[in-house]
């Protein structure tokens, strides 16, 4: 089971532990896994990871660095495509999520009706106003399976594309409703509340398998969940 991530050191947090978090989750959890970090010249390894694959490009414009970083990798293999403020929480077997589909995208399931924040980030999203986060971005960019390295150079070529903006944020979320509306590709759906659900929601969400920190108020969390699952117990 191939599972790759990226991660740059942030300047900002360059001691933070939660790719490592991440790693010991999936190596529990996961049956065999290949792990792979894509990264920049200079970010150090993560602790059991199996490979360490460095890439050019300008992490400024990180979006753009992301998705040419996975079509890097040329993967022709099913494949998972993973942010690392996650952990997995129950055992995982790649036939749970892939079937004859190529690409497996992670459908939101939670604040669809909410109205997107055109100002998010000091963003200028304005071209959005008045319309939900769910009609904008169906589709969150942590957890996607992707069996055909093309689907990533159609999601770049369409970011460089876009404003550039989108180049510092959002830009692969953009890319991918705008490559999976294309109907080039045979789309599969899995739901958010299963494949990374956020902790607010793990108590409703029985059958989840994987937790989702996202946002600064969040992965604070990380480290009390990682200890209640007992994920350092391998």
């Amino acid at each position: 089971m191939n599972i790759v991530f990226l991660h740059i050191t942030n300047p900002k947090d360059p001691k933070s532990l939660i790719p490592n978090y991440f790693v010991k989750s999936v190596k529990k959890f996961c049956e065999n896994p290949n792990i792979i970090q894509v990264t920049d010249k200079e970010t150090k390894a993560i602790s059991g990871v199996n490979e360490v694959v460095r890439i050019d490009g300008d992490t400024q414009k990180i979006m753009v660095f992301r998705l040419n970083a996975f079509y890097e990798l040329k993967l022709y293999k099913q494949t998972f495509y993973m942010d690392t403020d996650m952990i997995f929480i129950k055992k995982f077997k790649i036939k749970n999520v892939f079937n004859e589909d190529k690409i497996v995208l992670l459908e939101r399931n939670f604040m669809n009706n909410a109205m997107l924040n055109v100002k998010f980030n000091d963003m200028d999203l304005t071209e959005y106003a008045g319309k939900t986060l769910g009609e904008v971005y169906p589709y969150i960019a942590c957890f996607s399976c992707v069996s055909d390295p093309m689907f990533w150079k159609d999601c770049l070529n369409n970011l460089k594309k876009l404003d550039d903006k989108f180049h510092y944020w959002y830009g692969d979320q953009e890319a991918i409703r705008n490559i999976a509306k294309s109907n080039k590709y045979k789309i599969q759906e899995v739901p958010e509340k299963i494949y990374a659900c956020p902790p607010r929601f793990i108590d409703e969400n029985t059958d989840a398998c994987i937790i989702h920190f996202k946002g600064s108020q969040n992965k604070d969390l990380i480290e009390s969940y990682f200890k209640y699952y007992k994920i350092e117990q391998l």
